[in-house]
């Protein structure tokens, strides 16, 4: 449920951030897949083959980074574009990068209700988390297919930092919480902490240097909560 200040400027800011993140895949949206890494990570990837299990994805291998949840997600660019793209934009690379555009657009938006919920003004908000679409590195990012783990691991990481401060709002007040939890429910903030390790695991499993974010969210809790 969106916060009762949310109205037509909320919108607009939002649809402001979008149209950030379009400027950034602009000029480069139809490029083939780069020679560099994109084809041995993407196309040649022979992980995303059909009769492979995603299970797999999950099973840390000594020789290979361990990004299953970014695995998953090229696993469904193929499922979604590679059989009816190259046909019309001679690859299926355009549909990869509008997917990059698009978690990465989710991140901004993200880091926006983030900074709205640390109590930054409305201005303050959106010029941080459209700063942050248009940043010259969001550029790589959304533009090198092979970059899709930052945008993931931006994405769940800034709604695992959201929901730590959104859900403890939300917690019920301390007297409740204490008999709920000697009738034998769950203690309380124990329902935030389930909630925001999972987001947080899907970030680490989209990009190890994830991990970064640990200790932003102790100082959330130091003093932002």
């Amino acid at each position: 449920k969106w916060p009762s200040s949310v109205g037509l400027s909320s919108i607009f800011d939002a649809l402001l951030i979008v149209a950030a993140g379009i400027l950034v895949l602009a000029g480069a949206w139809n490029a083939d897949f780069l020679v560099y890494d994109d084809l041995a990570h993407i196309p040649d990837n022979p992980q995303l083959a059909p009769d492979v299990s995603v299970l797999s994805y999950f099973e840390p291998k000594t020789d290979e980074a361990f990004f299953p949840i970014t695995l998953l997600s090229w696993r469904l660019d193929r499922a979604l574009f590679s059989s009816w793209m190259p046909a019309t934009w001679g690859s299926w690379a355009p549909g990869v990068r509008s997917m990059n555009w698009l978690y990465h657009v989710l991140a901004a938006l993200a880091l926006w209700r983030l900074c709205l919920e640390l109590g930054l003004s409305r201005r303050a908000s959106l010029f941080l988390a459209a700063g942050f679409a248009l940043h010259p590195t969001a550029c790589e990012t959304v533009c090198w297919a092979t970059e899709r783990k930052n945008a993931l691991a931006g994405l769940f990481g800034f709604l695992t930092l959201w929901l730590w401060l959104r859900l403890e709002r939300q917690a019920a007040p301390a007297p409740e919480a204490a008999v709920h939890a000697g009738s034998g429910g769950l203690p309380p903030g124990a329902t935030r902490v389930m909630v925001c390790l999972f987001t947080y695991a899907l970030a680490l499993m989209s990009k190890q240097s994830a991990l970064g974010l640990l200790p932003v969210l102790v100082l959330l809790e130091l003093f932002g909560g």
